[in-house]
């Protein structure tokens, strides 16, 4: 499925910097018509079943949070950045 290859690539590079993985879409992409490629109700059940194992693979290696949680997680668990000198 190609909503889970971005994940596994993501959780193969562990140890490269990278903290975090975000999901997005819109309202409108989740009704008939709302989008070029859901156009009716089995194309709208079709994502639901992909989102859902989505969902499954990456509860597996993260933890769900909100922008904020994240940014105030991210801010008590990092170091200050400090510019690089040139």
């Amino acid at each position: 499925m190609a909503m889970i290859r971005p994940v596994e690539k993501a959780v193969s590079a562990q140890g490269t910097g990278r903290v975090h993985l975000e999901f997005m879409i819109h309202s409108s992409e989740l009704m008939p018509g709302g989008s070029p490629y859901f156009a009716n109700e089995a194309d709208i059940e079709r994502i639901y079943t992909e989102i859902k194992a989505l969902f499954e693979v990456v509860s597996q290696h993260c933890r769900s949070m909100t922008l904020a949680e994240f940014h105030t997680w991210y801010a008590r668990s990092s170091p200050p950045h400090q510019a690089q000198e040139d």
